[in-house]
């Protein structure tokens, strides 16, 4: 169960297979990628005025790097990726101004017990003068919704950020909570891709949503 932004992808048909950081984090030969090669695909969408595409694999992906191998998923586990399109040059984004952003696509948020749920709302914004985002997303999966919310969180060289500390809420209420909000602008800020991942209890919660700007 994870989801996954990735950077080098031409978009506009679904991929089959693409390099993106080991599941684990583990960097592998000096790199930190492994290869994730689809069996099922559930959901694909592709939006043309930001270049960014996303979808979600179900069950029998496959994950290789040089350290674990080959790892094939369970029939309970889903891959929630996003992709830019194939990028010549360094990512430019505005340096000034505060941008909203409108939601164009996403998957269904998803557990690690196979649950597949909805995505309620979800909002993104950008202050380029300062260069951070804020984003937040709300969800159901089996009886538990989630809010989270990424404020003021710093834009990085090269259109990405990353949030391991997302304020979470839950209705019912909460257990022990643990999450990551991440993301990466497309060029000039046209589009934007945010991953998350959502934890209460055991209950592990994954999906991505794509904006563009409006």
């Amino acid at each position: 169960e994870t989801a996954i932004d990735i950077h080098l992808v031409a978009t506009g048909s679904s991929s089959t297979s693409f390099s993106a950081p080991s599941s684990d984090g583990t960097a592998t030969n000096g790199t930190n990628n492994a290869t994730f090669t689809k069996a099922t695909e559930v959901e694909f969408g592709y939006d043309a005025s930001s270049g960014l595409s996303w979808g979600r694999w179900q069950g029998s992906w496959t994950a290789t790097d040089a350290v674990h191998g080959n790892v094939t998923a369970t029939a309970n586990d889903n891959l929630h990726w996003f992709a830019t399109s194939t990028q010549k040059q360094t990512i430019s984004l505005p340096v000034t101004g505060t941008w909203s952003y409108v939601k164009v696509g996403n998957t269904s948020p998803t557990d690690d017990a196979g649950n597949v749920g909805v995505l309620n709302s979800a909002a993104f914004s950008a202050n380029f003068t300062n260069q951070t985002i804020t984003t937040s997303v709300n969800v159901t999966v089996a009886t538990k919704t989630f809010n989270a919310t990424s404020a003021n969180i710093q834009i990085l060289k090269g259109g990405s950020f990353k949030d391991s500390a997302p304020v979470i809420t839950c209705t019912p209420t909460c257990g022990t909570t643990a999450g990551i909000m991440n993301g990466q602008f497309s060029q000039n800020g046209a589009g934007v891709g945010v991953s998350y991942g959502l934890k209460q209890g055991t209950q592990k919660v994954h999906g991505v949503v794509v904006f563009k700007h409006h």
